[in-house]
């Protein structure tokens, strides 16, 4: 059986095995963390990649024994399957890091508040920074590219989509969860830190905090002007 509730992934894969890894082997495995089961199909929505490199990144995977394969019976066609990660994969999450950050969260909370406004500051100015960082330094045509290049960075595994007019990225997966599913301030660091990025309102349309499988940051790609007066596509 399929769920289509995101599951609580115990923290950020780490680890020698998890950088030998190619970039679209660990966004399947990050995927499939949040799923109890997930069909080709379903991987295809999420990715916005063809099932044709999909499968072979599966072919992979089986082979290194880090995913599982079941066959769903009773299918016309070509033969379905359903996709979990394997035990040997689980090892590549550390397992109490939402156990920590829930600690530290709760006593910054009721102690603290102060330290916790202060490293969320720190951490909106250092995603800002690191996104004009990244404008700077390579060829991104305009700060929506470099946006996108940022969360990709920071391990969302993100995609882009439109939403009622709006430019917006999908994020399927939040390395931040453990922390980010106790406490508001760290996705709105990210929000408000985006949103000075690009010079205009960034807005949640998805949260996995209220129930979706996956949040979704939107926002009008039109409204940024560039120095010339003129907005950037």
């Amino acid at each position: 059986m399929t769920s289509d509730a995101p599951h609580d992934v115990p923290g950020v894969p780490a680890g020698t095995e998890w950088l030998r890894l190619t970039p679209g082997q660990r966004e399947v495995i990050l995927v499939l963390a949040e799923r109890d089961g997930t069909t080709i199909k379903q991987l295809e929505d999420r990715l916005i990649k063809s099932s044709g490199t999909l499968r072979a990144t599966l072919r992979q995977l089986t082979r290194m024994r880090l995913i599982q394969v079941e066959h769903l019976p009773g299918q016309v066609g070509r033969p379905a399957h359903l996709y979990r990660l394997a035990p040997q994969a689980w090892a590549l999450f550390p397992s109490n890091v939402r156990a920590v950050a829930q600690e530290l969260i709760r006593f910054l909370e009721a102690s603290h508040p102060d330290v916790l406004a202060e490293f969320v500051s720190h951490a909106r100015a250092g995603l800002e920074a690191r996104g004009y960082a990244l404008l700077e330094g390579t060829t991104f045509a305009n700060h929506e590219e470099a946006a996108f290049e940022l969360y990709r960075e920071l391990g969302f595994v993100p995609a882009w989509a439109e939403v009622g007019g709006m430019r917006c990225v999908a994020l399927n997966h939040c390395p931040y969860w453990p922390v980010a599913s106790l406490t508001e301030t760290i996705c709105e660091a990210e929000r408000t830190a985006i949103s000075a990025f690009l010079g205009q309102d960034v807005q949640f349309v998805g949260h996995r905090r209220r129930g979706d499988s996956r949040c979704i940051v939107c926002w009008n790609a039109s409204a940024r002007a560039n120095s010339n007066g003129q907005a950037e596509n």
